[in-house]
């Protein structure tokens, strides 16, 4: 009968790789949480309303901003024909910034068209580079 690895190893050491699997989803999570909203924590320090206020509505335009970019750059990716490998999204109120380059003009109005189908993207500013490969 042969015993697999895993079966060889105490139970000790499997918890251990499960720890230690759940601390670095813990701490990817934290992180991306305060990538896309780093003043959520420090919301109503000051005890005014109206900044209170601003502060949530600011961290909700920039989930939603997060969220856009998420989906153009997989539409973009998902897109056959086009090389979305050098074009970088960057999104600030529902406007979409595409920067990079592209080998040719076909694709550069390829991606431009993806991106304005994308739900939530208000409007797109096209500043990539034609670099044929």
């Amino acid at each position: 009968m042969k015993i697999s690895p895993l079966q060889a190893r105490p139970p000790r050491i499997r918890r251990h790789r499960a720890l230690r699997t759940g601390m670095a989803v813990a701490i990817a999570a934290a992180t991306a949480c305060m990538v896309v909203a780093p003043n959520a924590v420090a919301a109503g320090d000051d005890g005014a309303a109206s900044s209170s206020t601003s502060s949530h509505s600011s961290t909700g335009t920039k989930i939603r901003d997060a969220t856009i970019t998420t989906k153009t750059k997989a539409e973009l990716v998902g897109t056959s024909g086009l090389s979305a490998g050098d074009i970088h999204v960057k999104t600030r109120h529902g406007t979409v910034t595409l920067t990079g380059s592209v080998p040719d003009e076909q694709q550069r109005t390829q991606a431009v068209s993806v991106v304005k189908q994308v739900e939530g993207v208000q409007d797109v500013r096209d500043q990539l580079t034609i670099r044929p490969k």
